[in-house]
């Protein structure tokens, strides 16, 4: 649901997705108009784009978690 994130936005705030995720889905357009915000879209962010967001992820100490599995417990990892 795209509600959740574009709620987060700031006024002129940027929306910006990156590959395809689900393969349908809907984006609320009364969001984006009352904030005057923008929705953008690319396959892959090339490598400028890639860096500017790692930049920004060490800016705000945003960070992931990785895990390590093993190709044959994908049903199981996918049901957790």
């Amino acid at each position: 649901d795209l509600n959740l994130y574009l709620s987060a936005l700031r006024h002129e705030g940027t929306y910006t997705m990156v590959g395809l995720g689900e393969s349908h889905f809907k984006v609320p357009g009364f969001p984006l108009i009352m904030k005057g915000a923008y929705f953008h879209g690319s396959v892959i962010g090339g490598i400028a784009r890639t860096q500017e967001m790692l930049d920004l992820c060490g800016k705000h100490n945003i960070t992931a978690d990785i895990e390590m599995a093993h190709l044959k417990d994908l049903l199981t990892l996918y049901q957790r």
